[in-house]
């Protein structure tokens, strides 16, 4: 998986009268940073559950090519449903 079909998320604008309005449909795999805008921790707190071994590697997040951090939004919505 390279890092272009990672990044790949499709994106549509909207316009009401002179507001515009932007959906965006993210893609499975996002980057830390937005991970935590997602899901309301924040990126440190999800640093902090990849540093720990929380999320695991090749489960819950992967590493490109080029070293930066992708998050599995599919894999950490799972974790949180099997969450007691």
């Amino acid at each position: 998986m390279d890092a272009g079909a990672l990044m790949r998320s499709r994106v549509a604008a909207r316009f009401r009268g002179d507001e515009r309005v932007i959906v965006v449909n993210a893609a499975r795999f996002v980057t830390v940073e937005l991970a935590g805008t997602i899901t309301g921790l924040g990126s440190n707190a999800v640093r902090k559950r990849i540093e720990r071994g929380i999320w695991l590697e090749d489960v819950h997040w992967r590493r490109a090519h080029d070293g930066r951090i992708w998050i599995d939004m599919k894999a950490v919505e799972r974790w949180i449903e099997q969450s007691p």
